[in-house]
C-alpha cells in the first residue's frame, strides 16, 4: 500500500510540473518558440493608368507562439498582425494566406516565408527572413 501512494505522489508531481510549464511536452512547435528578428523586404505594385511602386525593408523584433489549433504557429513578423500557419514535416509551413506563399524552417534558428498577394496587374509581396 505504501508503495502504491509513493507512486501516486510522484506521478501527480510529475504530471503538476509538466502542466505547469509553458511549452507543451513532445510538441515539434517547441523548438520554434520565442523571439525572433524579423527582416521583411516589402513591394508593393499596380500597373494601372496611374502605376504604381513601392520598396522598403524593415527589421522587427517579434514572437512565435503557439496557435489555437494542433501544429498552428502564430507567426508576429510585421506590426503586431500574426501569421496564422501550420508547422508541417521538415519545418515546412503550411496553410498559407495564398497558394503562391510558401515558408520553411531551415533549422531551430532560421526561418524564411514568401508571401504573396493580388494580381492582374497588381499585388504585395513580403519576403521574410528571421533569425533567434
Amino acid at each position: 500500500m505504501k508503495h502504491r501512494n509513493l507512486l501516486f505522489v510522484a506521478i501527480s508531481s510529475l504530471l503538476l510540473i509538466t502542466i505547469g510549464c509553458e511549452k507543451i511536452p513532445f510538441d515539434d512547435r517547441n523548438d520554434y518558440l520565442g523571439d525572433w528578428t524579423f527582416t521583411t523586404e516589402i513591394t508593393e505594385l499596380n500597373t494601372d493608368s496611374v502605376g504604381y511602386f513601392f520598396q522598403d525593408s524593415i527589421t522587427y523584433q517579434g514572437t512565435i507562439k503557439y496557435g489555437n489549433e494542433k501544429n498552428e504557429l502564430s507567426i508576429d513578423y510585421h506590426n503586431g498582425t500574426p501569421l496564422i500557419v501550420t508547422l508541417g514535416e521538415n519545418g515546412k509551413l503550411e496553410n498559407l494566406p495564398t497558394h503562391y506563399c510558401s515558408g520553411s524552417f531551415s533549422n531551430t534558428s532560421t526561418l524564411d516565408i514568401y508571401l504573396k498577394w493580388g494580381g492582374l496587374g497588381g499585388g504585395v509581396t513580403h519576403q521574410v527572413y528571421a533569425t533567434r
